[in-house]
């Protein structure tokens, strides 16, 4: 048995405006283990936005002392995820002109990925994370390490993400609230990927598409390039708010918000055809009034015009990514949102290439109850929090342009 001097304890916390979840991990000589897992329903949240940290600070509290209790052991600090509306990705440049043609070395790259990556985000806003693109040699694009290569003109590209400094200083706050510290913030899609997505497979080119409560977010990758990265005020929360007033609508039925909720985790579908015609369900208004049989198939009418509005974002974003004819591997689903039947379905067939489910993967003892989308991003915050650990990477403020990159 390993030392416990080789032993990472690394946990990740996804305060998500739903539900709070908190993963605890072990890494011990290159393999990482589940330890535990804690969750509690999310209070002080309103359209993706902290209103009463406090509120948010005993959520935490309440899901990161059941991962406590089941590994039987303390934490000090998580990684914690950042998502909402608020987070926009930039592709900067920098580049160094030589006046003749030079061998390339170390320092000529990160001097170029230095002026790529010296912005200053306005004030009300903070960088989140800085991701290099590659590099262009007297340009020709291409290029993700062209050390002791000719040119007598070096481009580099960079994605910057950014995010509101009040709402990351809200989170942070009601982490900080909760007596944890946070050892670094990261954008859920981003983490969703890292526990979802192998390496060859991101290689391919892939989409991660995040969907929360009430927004969802997207990266977009071409091998360890993050080529694109946006967000959406549309999450779960609006396909339940679409069916109460389609049912109020249509067929005069007043349900409350958790009613519908329960309507679309048992009946609901992101294809409206695959709900048969002839198959019914009962609902029952609010009013306590007699129960009504509605056809399901009417039932998922709603989820799919929501269900198209969010795939037409999302083509829209990976055409503006430049990245429609490269996505080998699709689009990967996670989120609690993730969970509606049909969603993968209708993704391909909207987007018109493959989809599924973004479960997490290489951790031993995982258990079958988390083996879900809506448990991937806190599992990745998590296994980044066990590899930031490790490489020991230089705190916020102090990053090299190649320590940005998920190893």
């Amino acid at each position: 048995m390993a030392s416990k001097k080789n032993r990472i304890i690394a946990s990740g916390l996804d305060a998500g405006a739903s539900t709070v979840r908190c993963v605890i991990l072990q890494l011990e000589d290159g393999r990482m283990r589940f330890l535990g897992y804690g969750e509690a329903p999310a209070r002080g949240w309103d359209k993706s936005l902290i209103t009463n940290a406090a509120a948010v600070s005993e959520g935490i509290q309440y899901a990161v002392r059941a991962a406590e209790q089941m590994s039987r052991l303390s934490i000090q600090s998580v990684v914690t995820g950042v998502g909402g509306a608020s987070i926009l990705g930039s592709a900067q440049r920098g580049a160094s002109r030589f006046g003749q043609c030079v061998l390339l070395e170390q320092g000529d790259m990160d001097s170029a990925m230095h002026r790529a990556t010296r912005t200053r985000p306005d004030e009300d806003r903070c960088v989140l994370s800085i991701h290099p693109m590659g590099f262009m040699l007297d340009g020709v694009p291409g290029f993700t390490n062209p050390l002791r290569m000719t040119c007598s003109e070096l481009e580099a590209h960079a994605q910057i993400v950014t995010c509101s400094y009040r709402e990351h200083q809200s989170i942070m706050s009601a982490v900080h609230q909760a007596h944890l510290e946070v050892d670094d913030t990261v954008f859920e899609p981003i983490a969703a990927g890292y526990a979802s997505v192998l390496p060859e497979d991101r290689a391919k080119g892939v989409a991660v598409i995040d969907i929360g409560a009430q927004s969802s977010g997207l990266a977009i990758y071409a091998g360890e390039m993050l080529m694109g990265v946006s967000t959406i005020a549309l999450g779960g929360d609006h396909f339940s708010n679409d069916l109460t007033e389609d049912l109020a609508k249509n067929h005069e039925l007043m349900i409350s918000f958790e009613e519908a909720v329960q309507l679309k985790e048992q009946f609901g579908c992101a294809i409206q055809d695959l709900g048969a015609a002839n198959s019914y369900v009962e609902v029952r208004p609010s009013s306590g009034r007699g129960a009504r049989a509605v056809s399901r198939r009417d039932l998922c009418f709603s989820l799919e015009m929501r269900a198209e509005d969010l795939f037409d974002w999302l083509e829209d974003r990976i055409h503006r990514a430049g990245m429609e004819k490269h996505l080998l591997e699709g689009v990967v689903l996670t989120g609690n949102g993730a969970l509606l039947n049909g969603l993968c379905e209708k993704a391909e067939a909207r987007l018109n290439r493959p989809a599924r489910a973004g479960l997490t993967l290489d951790v031993e003892d995982w258990p079958k109850e988390l083996d879900t989308p809506a448990w991937t991003t806190a599992a990745g915050l998590a296994m980044y929090s066990a590899r930031l650990k490790h490489n020991k990477e230089p705190k916020r403020g102090a990053r090299s342009w190649a320590g940005d990159v998920f190893k």
